[in-house]
């Protein structure tokens, strides 16, 4: 289906805030699953708290088609070698939800998952675009089910300070300084970095040097096929060195600013900062009296291209997400796969909110907050999709610990004259888990 984002690149408003057209509106009918009543399910996955009562749900809804009992287990958050620590000293789980694209590769190399069967793939080629099935593939092969989805290349903007400041949206990263300029100049800091988060201050980098050298350059630089002293790395170190050294850009205290405060600083009364990247996830944070305000004062738009000139397509985005594999292959397994790729399993997640689906047939109407409808239709928006780089990278080089690539560039935002150094510590560190 073809998706159209209304008035985000447009050129003349000031707010230019998204009217989404074009997305579904209504739920497409169960896939047919079999009946298996005695059959028992155990699924492993990251989510706890609020999010596992709301994939409950999911799995209730699921159970009731197929009488199939689901026994679920949270892994915790952690690092790959964590997860994986998990999952091999409990043999009996039938399905994971992979945090990250790179354990797909692992355990798939490894002969430890299993392709899906006919009727997921059937799912997944109706339900997900080209891009979304090829998330899911490895040597060619369907194993994983991509089913909850983040989008970390969208900026959150607060309108009423660019309109005192007279501003624009940047339409192009040469653009962004000096809109950040302008603002700063009208007596509020225009930027806040999230650099107590590593992951957060990983996603500016990586956002950077995807617009500046491109997908292709971005993948081989995930995979460690170009080194980290790579030129393409020096001009993005350069180009974060020039945004965080003008005074007056950057909201205070940056490395002591986690993500929840960077959202805050930015919607406060009075605000303390003009915009952040926040990845979709700012629903559970954002300031009660500004849940009603989005598209108004809270405006959405992507991480903006290099040079490009403003055209009706969206620049590269990056997504991360979690994927369903199989690592039983039982027809349990098999049917929970079916059912995780169709839209139905998407909407009952959607309905509840902070949720966002990669299933491009998900029925907007289906969800319950602006934030999660705004980011899905900026996601299945996507020509150019590239999975997070650190959640591809190897090791723990690809988590926010020591010798990793978010604590590397936490060092450089201490110091963000030291691109030679910094480059180098990267490749060293990346080299270690290569």
């Amino acid at each position: 289906m073809s998706l159209t984002l209304v008035a985000c690149w447009g050129k003349d408003s000031h707010h230019r805030s998204p009217q989404i057209t074009g997305l579904p509106s209504a739920s497409s009918s169960i896939p047919p699953l079999p009946d298996l009543h005695g059959t028992t399910v155990k699924v492993a996955a990251e989510w706890n708290g609020s999010d596992q009562e709301k994939f409950t749900k999911v799995l209730q809804f699921f159970s009731k088609q197929t009488g199939v009992k689901v026994n679920y287990v949270s892994t915790g958050t952690g690092s790959n070698q964590s997860f994986t620590s998990k999952i091999d000293s409990d043999r009996g789980i039938d399905v994971a939800f992979l945090p990250r694209l790179s354990l797909l590769s692992q355990f798939a190399a490894s002969g430890r998952i299993k392709p899906v069967g006919q009727s997921t793939l059937k799912q997944i080629k109706a339900n997900y675009s080209p891009i979304w099935q090829d998330l899911g593939r490895f040597h060619g092969k369907q194993y994983g089910v991509s089913y909850k989805a983040t989008d970390k290349s969208i900026v959150w903007r607060n309108a009423k300070t660019f309109d005192k400041a007279r501003a624009s949206e940047p339409q192009t990263w040469r653009q962004f300084i000096p809109v950040a300029q302008k603002i700063a100049d009208s007596g509020i800091p225009d930027i806040s970095i999230a650099g107590a988060d590593g992951a957060t201050l990983s996603d500016w980098f990586e956002n950077v040097y995807l617009s500046q050298s491109g997908p292709d350059m971005y993948s081989r630089l995930a995979h460690h096929k170009i080194k980290w002293t790579d030129p393409s790395v020096e001009r993005a170190l350069d180009a974060l060195s020039r945004l965080f050294t003008v005074k007056g850009l950057v909201a205070p205290d940056p490395l002591h600013t986690d993500f929840r405060q960077s959202i805050v600083q930015t919607f406060s009364v009075p605000p303390k900062s003009a915009m952040t990247l926040g990845a979709d996830s700012i629903g559970k944070i954002l300031p009660h009296q500004y849940k009603k305000e989005i598209g108004a004062t809270v405006v959405p738009f992507l991480f903006p291209a290099d040079t490009k000139k403003a055209t009706s397509s969206p620049p590269p985005q990056i997504c991360a997400g979690d994927i369903a594999v199989s690592f039983s292959g039982t027809v349990g397994a098999e049917a929970l796969l079916t059912f995780l790729a169709s839209p139905q399993a998407g909407e009952i997640w959607a309905q509840q909110g902070d949720f966002i689906s990669p299933n491009s047939k998900v029925a907007f109407t289906a969800y319950s907050d602006a934030i999660s409808g705004y980011a899905a239709a900026m996601l299945n928006l996507a020509t150019s999709l590239n999975y997070d780089m650190s959640d591809q990278e190897s090791g723990s080089f690809g988590g926010t610990g020591a010798g990793s690539e978010a604590r590397d560039l936490q060092k450089f935002l201490q110091d963000p004259h030291s691109v030679g150094d910094t480059q180098r510590q990267l490749e060293s560190d990346a080299a270690r888990h290569s």
